[in-house]
């Protein structure tokens, strides 16, 4: 009998020191809050603003502003799911593929016809992280598309650890 009352004890114990978020992950569920969380998001960088509406200025992390169309191509409810690809010459650093929904692939499709010459802005999470220029190097059937870095090591796990959770944030009746 002690043995099994140390066991449920133990138990409750991992529980509570493993934490919210590894329960969460493990149950597919969300305990604490549903907010998306490392949301990503690609814009066209605007280069002589105008003042129209569809502007919207940005700030990067270091405190300079970018004006970019407010209307994203792409963004965290069109994202099932990430993974990490290391960069081979630059430890810690990494690119991140992208599985997206239907929707998403097209219009990552229209991103790269639209905008293979010019960089796209990386948004993460209403902050301007940086620029990328897409990329046709998948076919139309393919899902997973990658969006080149570098990401450093803490958003881009981030990025890969939220994005089932952001995809569901606004699917709420998905069945992914």
């Amino acid at each position: 009998m002690k043995k099994l009352q140390f066991v449920v004890y133990a138990l409750c114990a991992a529980l509570f020191f493993c934490g919210c978020e590894a329960i969460e992950d493990a149950l597919n569920i969300n305990l604490v809050d549903d907010n998306p969380r490392y949301q990503i998001s690609l814009h066209s960088i605007i280069k002589y603003p105008r003042g129209n509406r569809i502007e919207e200025e940005v700030e990067t992390f270091k405190g300079e502003k970018v004006t970019i169309n407010a209307n994203s191509f792409i963004d965290s409810s069109k994202i099932l799911d990430a993974e990490l690809i290391p960069l081979e010459d630059d430890p810690g650093y990494f690119d991140i593929s992208l599985k997206l929904n239907d929707t998403g692939v097209k219009q990552w499709f229209q991103l790269v016809l639209d905008y293979r010459d010019d960089p796209v802005a990386i948004i993460i999470d209403g902050a301007y992280f940086g620029r990328f220029r897409p990329d046709g190097g998948h076919t139309e059937d393919d899902q997973w598309v990658t969006l080149k870095g570098p990401f450093n090591e803490v958003i881009a796990r981030g990025i890969v650890k939220y994005a089932k959770r952001n995809y569901r944030h606004y699917h709420p009746t998905s069945t992914f």
